[in-house]
């Protein structure tokens, strides 16, 4: 748990906030507020995950077995 949240707040929200704050321009903004709500979604994702509200490990295997199948054809 502490690993993804970890890694999405310190390379994802934290720097989108500090970006938003310092740039003024409104492309730089708007580009501010993608980047933290792009790792907003994966805090979220990975949170879920850890307090099992959804399985992501099924998932994964079932995109993996999907992804073997396409292979071999």
């Amino acid at each position: 748990m502490v690993g993804g949240v970890g890694i999405a707040l310190l390379f994802g929200v934290l720097p989108a906030v500090i970006f938003f704050i310092k740039h003024k321009s409104f492309l730089s903004r708007v580009l501010a507020l993608a980047i933290g709500l792009l790792f907003t979604a994966a805090l979220l994702v990975d949170l879920s995950n850890d307090f099992g509200l959804i399985e992501t490990d099924a998932i994964l295997v079932n995109l993996q077995k999907e992804a073997v199948t396409q292979q071999r054809q």
